[in-house]
């Protein structure tokens, strides 16, 4: 008879292995749409001016008035972010 440790560790074993057969299979696609919902979201933000960020943003760009550059920086990270989720090559 199999004490009940042993049994609690052939069920972890068995479900680690499906955990790593599937992500192998498709972490990398979920890494990308990951990364991408995180650019869209910070992009959005900006895009519709309720970043926290948007003084920082000012500075560094201060040659541009703070509402052209909080939304061109936004829609640069939000076409980023569709690009990111989008990629469909594995490498």
């Amino acid at each position: 008879m199999r004490s009940s440790a042993s049994t609690v560790s052939a069920l972890f074993e068995r479900v680690d292995e499906r955990v790593i057969h599937f992500l192998s299979r498709h972490g990398i696609f979920f890494l990308r749409i990951s990364l991408g919902l995180t650019f869209v979201w910070f992009g959005a933000l900006k895009v519709f001016d309720v970043s926290p960020v948007a003084g920082l943003v000012a500075g560094t760009v201060y040659w541009l008035p703070l509402s052209v550059s909080s939304r061109s920086w936004g829609c640069g990270r939000y076409w980023w972010g569709w690009v990111c989720s989008r990629a469909v090559s594995y490498g």
